[in-house]
């Protein structure tokens, strides 16, 4: 195909095109069609349909990226996001699932499902990729919620991943789970989703692994990696937003071991001070009795006696004394440990979105 006739029918003769804007018969301006304009024209169109097969097959894609675009993610979600340490590509995900703090009725109310299996921090809907996250409002609960952020940043990055990839990373999460079968941690964790279906222990277990647990595989650390700018640092802040609990559990773990062996003492030596005092008092009287008799003895007889007996009584005075220290040692004991069941009591109310909060 020519852009310009040359033959015997052109307007302007038979005299081919010389380069020139003027013909040699009265200076006629020459039009050139523009071959560039033309391919250009093929170039996009093909690129417009490559586009639409591109939509067609990512629609997701698509979908998350218009939401990013659409709307500004809250303040606290913005400030998880980069405590969490995400990668651009993860705050692409978290913000594409719209993440939502919300109050206790408004949570209940989302998770409602979920929220039915145990106290519940956070949840990914995935009919329509949300991310719902509990408020906690408790200072010393700080970080719970940026691992709760994370954690439901990857069922959101699971929820999108086609099925080839995820029966890769599943094998890897499956060997990490054998390796891990013996972690106590590990473990009781899991035991929190006792009853779920295998696809939903898949995707509990990659948000569980990606946020509570460093020393993975090789290939799933570069899994994570795309994720995360500092997993270690993520999973340091669960350690110590943990810690908050068992601390308290340990300290009041060992507070009730002491508070059984104060008792268990105070309880032995109250038998023992009341056997030794009812012997004590039928001896004085056995001995005040005998030497009311003027030929009981002599007078030192009669004082080493009373010395063996006011002994006696110096033993049983100092047990008493011992008892009674240990009683309110024990009261003082029996009153942090209630200070501590409150502290508790407190501190789950704060991530229990189904309970008041203290004093309500």
């Amino acid at each position: 195909m020519t852009l310009f006739s040359s033959g015997p029918d052109s307007p302007y003769g038979g005299a081919p095109y010389d380069g020139s804007p003027f013909t040699s018969s009265g200076d006629v301006p020459q039009r050139r069609r523009p071959r560039r304009r033309r391919v250009l024209v093929w170039a996009l169109v093909a690129l417009v349909a490559v586009a639409a097969g591109w939509v067609f097959v990512n629609p997701v894609r698509v979908t998350d990226q218009i939401l990013v675009w659409t709307h500004q993610p809250q303040a606290a979600a913005a400030q998880f996001a980069q405590r969490a340490g995400m990668t651009d590509e993860a705050r692409f995900t978290f913000y594409a699932s719209l993440p939502s703090i919300e109050g206790r009725a408004e949570f209940n109310a989302s998770c409602n499902q979920v929220a039915e299996q145990g106290v519940t921090l956070g949840c990914y809907v995935p009919l329509g990729r949300a991310i719902h996250l509990f408020e906690i409002t408790d200072a010393r609960l700080d970080g719970m919620q940026v691992v709760t952020a994370a954690h439901e940043m990857l069922h959101a990055v699971w929820a999108r991943m086609g099925s080839g990839e995820q029966r890769e990373i599943a094998a890897l999460l499956e060997a990490e789970a054998v390796r891990l079968a013996d972690d106590p941690a590990f473990v009781d964790q899991m035991a929190l989703y006792d009853g779920i279906d295998a696809a939903g222990r898949l995707t509990e277990l990659h948000s569980i692994l990606g946020t509570e647990f460093t020393g993975l595989s090789a290939a799933l650390e570069e899994h994570y990696a795309r994720y995360f700018d500092d997993r270690a640092a993520l999973v340091a802040l669960h350690v110590t937003s943990e810690a908050v609990f068992s601390t308290l559990q340990t300290q009041a773990e060992a507070l009730v071991a002491e508070l059984d062996t104060l008792r268990a003492g105070i309880e032995a030596d109250s038998q023992r001070y009341s056997d030794e005092s009812a012997a004590l008092s039928a001896d004085i009287d056995a001995f005040n009795a005998r030497w009311d008799a003027p030929d009981a003895g002599s007078q030192e007889e009669f004082d080493s006696e009373r010395a063996a007996l006011l002994d006696r009584q110096a033993v049983l005075d100092a047990l008493y004394d011992s008892i009674t220290a240990r009683r309110a040692e024990f009261d003082d004991d029996a009153a942090k440990l209630e200070q501590m069941n409150v502290q508790v009591d407190d501190l789950n109310a704060a991530i229990d979105s189904r309970m008041p909060p203290v004093g309500e």
